[in-house]
């Protein structure tokens, strides 16, 4: 569902047809990530929760800011992602082998970061009037980076605040 409507034009543009994807992607995600909720305490998801709204309340105001633009750091957040997802094969077989609760904190800890990085970059490119932007008719394109962004976010804080207990 996300690959096809970040990468089929056609999926993305044509109107009745993008809300359904959208819809449907938001639905199986829920059901996905309200899973994994389900087995954390009621403590650690509102702890979440909340640092979420806070963050991302924070980094929207920061990149709101006219004197600040992002749009031109997409070469390094990819290439901070592809090193995102080659630490995290190494943590996972590191924590499940050596039983190292550190390496999915810092793991989690990373992901906070960059998707962090991440929002700041995407609602800049949704704003505009920067360097780079994206095109009134991709808004599909923008719900779902913001999307994405808010679900790992709140997911990598979960983490932090289990591994932290």
């Amino acid at each position: 569902m996300h690959i096809s409507l970040m990468c089929c034009k056609c999926a993305r543009l044509y109107v009745p047809l993008n809300f359904i994807l959208l819809t449907f992607m938001s639905v199986l995600y829920g059901i996905g990530f309200g899973s994994m909720s389900a087995r954390m305490s009621t403590y650690i998801v509102f702890a979440a929760l909340g640092l979420t709204v806070a963050i991302v309340a924070v980094l929207t105001i920061v990149a709101a800011l006219p004197c600040f633009d992002m749009t031109g750091w997409g070469i390094y957040l990819c290439f901070a992602g592809i090193g995102l997802v080659t630490f995290g094969s190494v943590a996972l077989i590191l924590g499940m082998v050596f039983r190292l609760r550190i390496m999915f904190l810092v793991y989690s800890i990373l992901i906070t970061v960059i998707y962090s990085l991440y929002l700041i970059y995407d609602t800049q490119l949704i704003l505009g009037g920067r360097k780079y932007e994206i095109s009134s008719e991709e808004y599909i394109v923008g719900t779902v980076c913001l999307y994405t962004d808010f679900i790992y976010i709140f997911l990598a804080l979960m983490n932090i605040i289990n591994c932290m207990q």
